[in-house]
């Protein structure tokens, strides 16, 4: 009994669909969110994946006080990731 292993033969690809691929690899899980700095000034544009476990070092998204929209900031060792939303895995803008 043999298996062959053929390669699938794709035309060209569309570079929209690449783009979009690489920007977002987990698409029901990934959410575009303008957030604030821990200071409360200047909103940046965010690309945000849930189903990645953060560590420390990364940009991660939590609530914000008082329940006024998300702040991103890097997350501490030790600190407890249960309260946070998503990492950031791109930053689409960032005014400064």
């Amino acid at each position: 009994m043999t298996i062959p292993f053929h390669r699938e033969q794709r035309g060209p690809r569309d570079l929209r669909d690449e783009l979009l691929r690489l920007l977002i690899p987990s698409p029901p899980s990934t959410f575009l969110l303008r957030t604030d700095r821990p200071d409360g000034s200047l909103d940046r544009l965010v690309l945000v994946d849930c189903s990645l476990t953060p560590s420390p070092g990364h940009l991660v998204v939590l609530p914000a006080p008082l329940g006024r929209g998300f702040t991103a900031r890097r997350l501490v060792a030790g600190e407890d990731p249960s309260s946070l939303f998503g990492v950031v895995t791109w930053i689409l803008h960032d005014p400064r």
